[in-house]
C-alpha cells in the first residue's frame, strides 16, 4: 500500500449541517489511514455540527484562514509585519510567497504573505482539495506555497460553475484551469460546463456525493390507513429549491385528499415568504415549515414519508443543482420521489424508473405525478426499491472513498494508474496489457499454493484489503473469503460492494470469476487491483463446487468463507461467524440467510436437518429440512439462538479449513445441487460440528437471469443434465433408495427455467397477457437446447483440461427410469423443503 497522505481541504464554512458530502470525504480519508485538516473562511459553533466532527476530532484539525484586507496600502503594511514577524520560522516558505519570478506580480501584493503564516508549523500536503471552485483560488495559492510535493484538485458542486460564472464572467476560472491539477464535478451536467468554459477534458472527472447506506436503512413503503398521505421536502428555503411550487401543488392536492400532510425540513431567506404563501393559501393546517432538523430527526420524520419531493428550479441568478444528496438519501430509504428535469437531478432520478421528473415550475405537473404515486401504492413501492438500487450502485459512499483516494494518489504515482479520458472511470493498467485481454484457462492443479505457480489468468496483490476500522489494522487475518458465482453475474457488484462496506474485521479476499461478460470481467480486474484481492479468471462457465476447489487451493489462513456471487452481507456478519467458530469449537457454522429483496427480511434457512435414516424395509433415506424458511425476520429475530444443527447452505457458510485436511476438497461430482447437503453429512461423518449462527444475517438474491450475459449461465447452471448427474451421485454415493424424494426432484427438472425465462418471455412477447400454448410449446423445445449447451460445454472443457467429455457428462441421454417421458409442466412450482 502506498504512504499515507497528507491532505488539506478548503472550504468556505465549517462545520456545516447542509455540508456533510465535505464532512463524508474526511472521515472517508481517515478511516483509510490518511491525515486531513481543514481551512475554511468561517468556523462555525461545534455545538450543533454533526457527531462525526467530534468523533473524528476534526474540530482540532480545523484553521480560519486570514482575512486579507481589501486596501492594498493597509495589506502591504500588515504583510511586512507579518515578514518581520515570523518570515524568520521558515525563511523559503515567505520566499515563496514573494517569488514574482515564477508566479508574476501578483505577488507583490502580500495576499500570499497571508497565507504563508497560516502554514507555518504545518509541515508540507500532497493534496489540497478546494471543496468549491469559488474556494479554487485559495487553494492554488497554498498548492504553490508548498509546491512542488502538493498537488491541487477542485470540486464544482453548483453555485460555483453556475451562478459565480454568471456573475463574474466566462473567464473566471482560466488561470485556475491552466494551473490545476485536478478537476471534479458532482455531476455529468456540471463536467460539461465546465469544459465549455476551458477546462481540459482529460483533466475533469464526475465523481458523485455519496451516502454512507447503513444510516438510511431501506424500507418498503406501506401508508397507515389511519392516516393520510405524508410529503416531505429537504433544503435551504432559497429560490432554486423551488419549494413554493410544491406548496401550490399541495393546496390543490389538498382538495381531493383533505388529511394530506406537508413538511419541508429547512431553513433560509424565504422562510417568511412561505409562511405568508401558506397562510395566503390557508392550509396552514397541513403545511409545515419545520426548520433545520439533526440527522436523526430527519430520518425519524423520512421514516414517516411517503412521497419525497424536490421541486429544483433554475434561480433567477443562473443557480443549479446537482444530483441532491436529500433526494440520495430519501431514495436510499426506499421512498419514491418526485422532482424536476433540472441541472444534474436526471442523471440520479430516471423518470418512471425510479422516480418521477417534471419540468421546472410546473404546478400541474407535480400534482399530476404526486397523484399518481398516491393512488397507486404498488407503483410506489416499486419506484422506492428501483431507487433503493441506484443509490446502492452509484453513490455508495465506501466506494466513492476508495475512488477518491485512487485519484489522490494518481497524482503522485502517474505511471502505476490511468484515468479514463471520457467518462473519468478508474482503471488499472495490469502489467502493460490491455483490460479485456483474455486470461489463461489452467485450472489450479495443487493446493499448494506455495510451491505451485499461479494459475494463468491469477491476479495477485501483495496489498491486503483496506479495512473500515483503524482498530483491526496491522492484525493478519484469520479468514479469507472466497466468492464464486452462483447462477448469474448481474449482482456481482452490488456482491462484493457490501462485503467490503460491512466487514471490519481483518481478512483476505479470492474472487473466483467463471467466464464473466466483459463489463463484469473489466470490473473485478480494477477492483482487484484496487482493493488487493486475488481474482482467478477462467474462460469457461464452472460449476459450484468446481469454483470453490480453486478459490481453496489459494487459502492458506485458519478459516474461509464461501459467499456466492448474489448475496448481501449485513454489518458485524464476519465478526458473528468466527465468534461462533471459537467459542464452539464448531468445524462449521451457517448464517440466518434470508432470500429475495427487500433484503434481510424474509427467512430462507435458519438451521435444518441432513441425515440418512433406515426404514423399516431396510432402505436407507435422506432427511432434509430446513427450518422457518419464509417466516419474516422481524418475527423471529428475537427466539433465534445459537445452536447445534446438521445443515448449512453454500450461500454464505464460513468453514475451519483444517477439515479439508480430513475430507479432502469438495466433491466435484456434485455439479449444481444438494451439495451443501453432502458436505454437512461428511463433516458429521468425520465427527465434526455444524453451527447456526443467528448474530450473522445474510440475504442471498436469486434470479432470474437480468440481463443477456447471465441467460447462458444461467441456463447451464440449472440444467437437466447437471441436475440428474448430481442427484445420482448423491444416491450412489450414500447409498440411497430411489424413493420419492428423488423421483420428485426429476420430475421437476426445469421449473427454474421455466418460471424464470420461458413465461418472462411469454407475458413480454404477450404484452402482459401470457399465452399457455406458447409456454407449452416453447418448453418443449427448450429441453433441447439446454441439452445442446451442457455438451458444449463439456466439449469446452475437455479441450482445456484434459478431462473427457464422457466423464463430464455422465447422463447424456437424460434417460433414467424414473425420469418422466415429457417436461414437466410449464409453471410447475418446486418442491420445496418442509418448514417448521
Amino acid at each position: 500500500m502506498k504512504k499515507p497522505m497528507r491532505v488539506a481541504f478548503v472550504v468556505h464554512d465549517f462545520p456545516m449541517l447542509s455540508e456533510t458530502f465535505i464532512l463524508n470525504q474526511a472521515t472517508g480519508l481517515i478511516e483509510r489511514g490518511h491525515e486531513v485538516d481543514i481551512y475554511t473562511d468561517r468556523i462555525h459553533p461545534s455545538a450543533h455540527a454533526h457527531p462525526d466532527v467530534q468523533t473524528y476530532g476534526l474540530t482540532e484539525r480545523t484553521y480560519q484562514l486570514p482575512k486579507v484586507p481589501r486596501s492594498l496600502l493597509l495589506r502591504m503594511l500588515i504583510g511586512c509585519w507579518l515578514l518581520l514577524r515570523y518570515g524568520y520560522r521558515n525563511p523559503l516558505l515567505f520566499l515563496r510567497s514573494l517569488n514574482v519570478f515564477r508566479y508574476g506580480m501578483s505577488v507583490l501584493g502580500f495576499r500570499w504573505v497571508y497565507y504563508a503564516v497560516v502554514l507555518l508549523d504545518k509541515g508540507p500536503y500532497d493534496i489540497v482539495h478546494s471543496q468549491f471552485g469559488t474556494q479554487g483560488f485559495v487553494g492554488m495559492c497554498l498548492t504553490r506555497l508548498m509546491a512542488p510535493q502538493a498537488k491541487h484538485v477542485t470540486t464544482f458542486r453548483g453555485y460555483d460553475i453556475s451562478t459565480y460564472v454568471q456573475e463574474h464572467g466566462a473567464d473566471s476560472y482560466a488561470e485556475l484551469f491552466h494551473a490545476g491539477d485536478l478537476f471534479f464535478a458532482n455531476c455529468e451536467f456540471f463536467r460539461q460546463r465546465a469544459i465549455q468554459l476551458g477546462c481540459d477534458p482529460d483533466k475533469i472527472f464526475v465523481h458523485q456525493s455519496g451516502l454512507d447506506l447503513r444510516k438510511f436503512p431501506f424500507v418498503v413503503r406501506s401508508r397507515p390507513s389511519e392516516r393520510g398521505v405524508h410529503l416531505t421536502t429537504t433544503g435551504r428555503l432559497v429560490e432554486k429549491k423551488g419549494i413554493e411550487y410544491a406548496i401550490r401543488a399541495v393546496a390543490q392536492l389538498l382538495l381531493t385528499y383533505p388529511d394530506l400532510r406537508y413538511r419541508i425540513i429547512g431553513d433560509g431567506s424565504l422562510r417568511e415568504t412561505f409562511q405568508q404563501l401558506i397562510e395566503t393559501l390557508q392550509i396552514g393546517h397541513a403545511v409545515q415549515l419545520l426548520g433545520w432538523k439533526n440527522e436523526q430527526e430527519i430520518a425519524d420524520i423520512l421514516h414517516d414519508t411517503d412521497i419525497f419531493v424536490a421541486p429544483s428550479v433554475t434561480a433567477r441568478d443562473g443557480n443549479q443543482d446537482a444530483p441532491v444528496n436529500v433526494l440520495k438519501e430519501a431514495m436510499a430509504m426506499g421512498l419514491p420521489v418526485v422532482s424536476t428535469w433540472h441541472g444534474g437531478i436526471p442523471e440520479l432520478v430516471k423518470d418512471g424508473v425510479n422516480g418521477f421528473l417534471v419540468p421546472e415550475r410546473n404546478v400541474q405537473a407535480l400534482v399530476d405525478r404526486l397523484q399518481a404515486l398516491i393512488q397507486c401504492p404498488e407503483l410506489a413501492k416499486e419506484m422506492g426499491r428501483a431507487g433503493r438500487h441506484t443509490v446502492e450502485t452509484e453513490y455508495n459512499l465506501c466506494l466513492l472513498n476508495d475512488r477518491l483516494v485512487e485519484r489522490y494518489q494518481q497524482l503522485h504515482f502517474p505511471a502505476q494508474n490511468t484515468l479514463s479520458e471520457s467518462t473519468g472511470e478508474f482503471y488499472i493498467k495490469h502489467t502493460g496489457e490491455k483490460m479485456g485481454e483474455q486470461l489463461g484457462e489452467q485450472i489450479l492443479s495443487s493446493t499448494d499454493v506455495n510451491t505451485t505457480p499461479l494459475p494463468e489468468g491469477a491476479m495477485e496483490s501483495s496489498t491486503k484489503p483496506i479495512n473500515s476500522s483503524s482498530e483491526f489494522q496491522g492484525e493478519q487475518p484469520d479468514v479469507t473469503i472466497v466468492v464464486v458465482p452462483r447462477e448469474r453475474f448481474s449482482f456481482t457488484e452490488r456482491s462484493l460492494e457490501s462485503i467490503y462496506e460491512h466487514t471490519t474485521l481483518p481478512f483476505e479476499l479470492v474472487y473466483v470469476d467463471g467466464n464473466s461478460p466483459k463489463p463484469i470481467q473489466h470490473y473485478l480486474q480494477e477492483q482487484a487491483q484496487a482493493r488487493g484481492f486475488q481474482l482467478i479468471r477462467k474462460n469457461y462457465y464452472l460449476y459450484p463446487n468446481q469454483a470453490r476447489n480453486i478459490g481453496l487451493a489459494a487459502v492458506k489462513t485458519k478459516y474461509l468463507v464461501f459467499v456466492d456471487n448474489d448475496v448481501i452481507v449485513s454489518p458485524g456478519w464476519l465478526e458473528a461467524l468466527v465468534h461462533c467458530a471459537e467459542e464452539t469449537n464448531a468445524a462449521v457454522v451457517g448464517p440466518l440467510m434470508c432470500q429475495y429483496e427487500p433484503i434481510h427480511e424474509e427467512v430462507h434457512f435458519a438451521g435444518g436437518e441432513s441425515h440418512v435414516w433406515v426404514d423399516k424395509t431396510g432402505r436407507r433415506r435422506l432427511r432434509e429440512k430446513m427450518y422457518e424458511q419464509g417466516r419474516k425476520v422481524t418475527q423471529l429475530r428475537d427466539r433465534l439462538v445459537r445452536h447445534e444443527t446438521e445443515l448449512a447452505e453454500f450461500h454464505c457458510v464460513l468453514v475451519r479449513t483444517r477439515i479439508f485436511d480430513q475430507l479432502g476438497q469438495l466433491d466435484e461430482n456434485m455439479l449444481n445441487t444438494k451439495e451443501h447437503l453432502d458436505f454437512c453429512m461428511s463433516v458429521r461423518q468425520a465427527g465434526e460440528s455444524v453451527y447456526f449462527e443467528p448474530a450473522c444475517l445474510v440475504t442471498y438474491v436469486p434470479g432470474p437471469p437480468m440481463n443477456w450475459g447471465d441467460l447462458h449461465y444461467y441456463m447451464l447452471r440449472w440444467s437437466n443434465q447437471w441436475t440428474v448427474d448430481s442427484l445420482t451421485h448423491l444416491r450412489q454415493k450414500w447409498n440411497l433408495a430411489e424413493d420419492g424424494y428423488f423421483k420428485s426432484k426429476y420430475k421437476k427438472l426445469g421449473w427454474r427455467r421455466n418460471m424464470t425465462i420461458i413465461e418472462p418471455f411469454v407475458r413480454r412477447l404477450t404484452l402482459g397477457r401470457g399465452n399457455s400454448l406458447m409456454v407449452r410449446a416453447l418448453a418443449k423445445f427448450e429441453p433441447k437446447l439446454n441439452q445442446y449447451l451442457t455438451r458444449r460445454h463439456a466439449r469446452l472443457q475437455q479441450r482445456v483440461t484434459g478431462v473427457s467429455a464422457q466423464a463430464l457428462v455422465r447422463s447424456p441421454e437424460l434417460s433414467p427410469e424414473s425420469l418422466p417421458e415429457s417436461s414437466p409442466e410449464p409453471g410447475a412450482q418446486p418442491e420445496l423443503s418442509k418448514t417448521t
